[in-house]
């Protein structure tokens, strides 16, 4: 082979190689923006976060219940388009759901978090992540239980993606569950979830980002005993496709200038 066309080549992997690596942002850092709201004795709750840029993806998870019966919830007054990923309902009287939506660019968006029949608490965490996530999560997964371990179930990835998983208590039992921890590998970015107040401490959200396909779960670790509901959804990755290869042709010489000296 021609030495400058094998030079070609290589230099050629190696950019495609760095053009196809997931991007690394698409965890949250510390220059994202996340808010918790939480109403007491309300059917609905307005909610504002002001986002760092376009592209980028809004995920909101809600806990809203009033001990009575099923609960769901839909976001309005708002000009984003917002995709309900997975509800779950509980049959201790609450709902738990996950939202996304993407921004159009910075600045403050503003919306309205509302239950089918008057919850008497909903507990709102938004959180805002980096563009290169997609919406709506590719991939959900839900599981009830009891005990001091939420596991969401898991989800099977086929690619790089944003790994987010909520946790819901019902907390009637111990009140406020402070202490919660996060998952094998992943970040709790709201804190509002140890740093608050009952009811705080009833939802928490983690994180993280992952480079390859395969099975994931989502766990939380909880200082008390008590009745929960776990959620994991992926939110795929895009990928910057590497630049095109054109063939040098047959026969094909540099200009003497560029040809290697032998």
């Amino acid at each position: 082979m021609d030495i400058s066309r094998a030079v070609f080549s290589i230099l050629f992997l190696l950019i495609a190689g760095l053009f196809s690596v997931p991007l690394s942002h698409a965890v949250c850092d510390p220059h994202c923006q996340n808010v918790s709201v939480i109403g007491q004795l309300t059917a609905f709750e307005d909610v504002s976060i002001t986002t760092s840029g376009g592209n980028h993806i809004l995920i909101v998870a809600i806990r809203n219940g009033n001990g009575t019966g099923a609960i769901t919830s839909t976001i309005t007054n708002t000009s984003l388009t917002w995709v309900l990923d997975i509800h779950r309902g509980s049959n201790q009287g609450w709902g738990h759901d996950l939202y996304c939506a993407i921004v159009p660019g910075a600045g403050l968006q503003s919306f309205r978090v509302n239950t089918n029949n008057g919850a008497v608490g909903i507990r709102i965490l938004t959180e805002e992540y980096t563009s290169g996530v997609t919406c709506p999560a590719s991939h959900v997964a839900g599981a009830t239980g009891t005990g001091t371990t939420i596991d969401s179930g898991g989800i099977t990835t086929s690619a790089a993606a944003l790994i987010i998983a909520a946790g819901a208590t019902d907390g009637d039992a111990n009140g406020d569950n402070a202490g919660w921890s996060a998952g094998s590998g992943f970040s709790i970015r709201n804190p509002a979830c140890n740093t608050g107040v009952e009811p705080d401490q009833k939802v928490c959200v983690e994180d993280k980002g992952i480079q390859a396909s395969g099975t994931y779960n989502g766990t939380f670790g909880l200082v008390f005993s008590d009745s929960w509901d776990g959620i994991v959804a992926s939110y795929n990755v895009e990928v910057v496709a590497p630049p095109a290869y054109a063939r040098p042709a047959a026969g094909y010489r540099p200009p003497a200038g560029q040809r290697p000296v032998r």
